[in-house]
């Protein structure tokens, strides 16, 4: 089979198409007010979507995510070690959702740790993963 400029173009465009949807998709439940019980502390839940837009609280994530940082999250995004994800904070024993790296995953428990942490997290239910981020600044 052999690509043709249109194809590639084709492709890219499409890639670029979805996630500007995802974003927008996001930045409309903002403008409305999707946010009455956000999954993610000062997050903003789009939920039926599975679009959650995240704003960090704490350092434990630097130098990758910082206090203040945005994060693109998807609900439905599989993960793998060595991505970043939100974990509802109850299974922590936090007062908040927290993001954290995926260091090891052992069947249906998922072992994560703040990469300016020294120390793993202990491991939590797969179930308590919120979403998966695709995106960050």
């Amino acid at each position: 089979m052999t690509l043709t400029l249109h194809d590639v173009v084709y492709s890219v465009g499409l890639g670029v198409f979805t996630i500007a949807l995802i974003w927008s998709w996001a930045m409309v439940g903002a403008a409305v007010g999707l946010h009455d019980n956000p999954p993610v502390e000062d997050g903003l839940d789009t939920s039926a979507a599975g679009v959650y837009l995240s704003t960090g609280i704490g350092g434990s994530m630097e130098p990758t995510l910082s206090p203040g940082d945005r994060a693109l999250c998807l609900s439905w995004a599989d993960y793998q070690e060595g991505d970043i994800v939100v974990i509802d904070g109850e299974a922590t024993g936090s007062s908040h959702d927290v993001r954290h790296r995926v260091v090891e995953i052992e069947g249906d428990r998922v072992v994560t740790k703040g990469d300016a942490n020294d120390y793993r997290d202990e491991p939590v239910d797969s179930s308590e993963i919120v979403c998966t981020v695709v995106w960050h600044e």
